[in-house]
């Protein structure tokens, strides 16, 4: 892949994540009347990027001489594991946000968050249908060329 489509991609594709974080967060907002909730869902709605480490690591090991942004260690590892990008994760939260009831609010805000973040990357990242199920990558063995349209 060109290195400039790469670059403009990331970047747009991270503005987006900020909008969509920011939008949620205005959204968290106005129905539970909570500032700090903007807050939360703009390190949510970026911070699960981190699992994007786990598919690195995989692939290169500690080395951090190679690129992080791109696609491109996805597809040479042949693997799609993110753990945080899961659809599995939004009912789980649902769940203990009625366990938690004082924390409701945080949970229902993080579930927002995540649900802006999956939306956007199902529909940008070129994911089959399930691609963000952990059971179903985990049932395909994390074969990104069955959980993805990206790569073959």
């Amino acid at each position: 892949m060109d290195n400039l489509y790469i670059i403009s991609f990331f970047v747009t594709h991270e503005i987006l994540h900020l909008l969509i974080g920011l939008l949620v967060g205005v959204l968290a907002l106005f129905l539970f009347k909570k500032k700090k909730l903007i807050l939360l869902s703009l390190i949510v709605t970026f911070g699960i990027d981190l699992d994007h480490l786990v598919d690195y690591f995989h692939y290169f090991g500690l080395n951090f001489q190679d690129p992080i942004a791109g696609p491109d260690f996805f597809c040479l590892s042949g693997k799609l594991f993110i753990p945080l990008h899961a659809w599995e994760l939004i009912p789980l939260l649902i769940i203990l946000s009625f366990v938690f009831k004082n924390k409701k609010v945080i949970f229902l805000s993080v579930v927002l968050a995540l649900l802006g973040h999956y939306l956007l990357d199902q529909f940008s990242n070129g994911m089959c249908p399930f691609g963000y199920s952990l059971i179903y990558r985990f049932l395909n063995n994390f074969d990104i060329n069955i959980v993805s349209f990206g790569c073959k």
